[in-house]
């Protein structure tokens, strides 16, 4: 990407990433990104374009979910 332009960019972690110049900021979507991720995971965009709002209890809920089920895969954890 050249020095000084606007861009939007997606980094895979230790493979390569994609980079995206941004020619027009006052007509670049603030949703470029999930519209994006909603392709890749074949979402409709009712489900991505406007968040769901949910409440601090359930969040924390569907949080402490997850945690329990990633525990197996969790590599930051020693080994016993």
């Amino acid at each position: 990407v050249p020095k000084g332009l606007p861009y939007f960019s997606v980094d895979f972690g230790l493979q390569a990433g994609f980079a995206h110049v941004i020619e027009d900021q006052h007509r670049f979507p603030v949703y470029f990104g999930k519209e994006i991720i909603g392709g890749m995971l074949d979402l409709e965009p009712r489900l991505w374009r406007k968040g769901l709002r949910e409440n601090f209890e359930d969040q924390r809920k569907k949080v402490l979910h997850f945690a329990q089920k990633w525990k197996p895969y969790d590599f930051t954890r020693s080994k016993d």
